[in-house]
């Protein structure tokens, strides 16, 4: 009965610090950019932080929690901080003329946008078909 306990307390333990046990739970995000465009993952998340002027961000408002905890704006229960995100991208508008990411509610209309916006980027939930598009990165 003890052997069992400490297999399982060792098992939780090694799920919880390999982040295995989170992995189910949350989607997948797709990262796309205009058709020639290539980022790396941490040019994707520089992206969305403000930190580029190349690349144009939208957020896709239904995924936007994950993509959120993605680049690492999370509070310290480990939720989503979209007050960190907004006023980052309040600074970047004064800084340095960058306007806060357009917010799109479908998949479809992130493609579309990132179909015909030079130097746009986005996240989806799977990879699209739109040949103006193309994958460059994924969670």
């Amino acid at each position: 009965m003890f052997n069992k306990l400490i297999y399982l307390i060792a098992l939780t333990l090694f799920c919880c610090l390999s982040g295995q046990g989170a992995k189910a739970e949350k989607s997948d995000l797709v990262f796309i950019c205009h058709k020639g465009m290539k980022y790396s993952e941490g040019e994707v998340k520089f992206a969305f932080k403000g930190y580029l002027d190349e690349p144009r961000p939208i957020d896709n408002t239904p995924l936007k929690e994950d993509m959120l905890k993605y680049i690492g704006y999370t509070k310290a229960d480990g939720s989503a901080d979209e007050s960190k995100y907004n006023k980052v991208w309040g600074k970047m508008f004064f800084r340095r003329a960058l306007f806060v990411p357009q917010k799109v509610h479908t998949d479809e209309e992130v493609v579309n946008w990132v179909a015909h916006v030079d130097g746009g980027i986005g996240y989806v939930r799977s990879t699209p078909s739109n040949p103006n598009v193309e994958v460059c990165g994924s969670k």
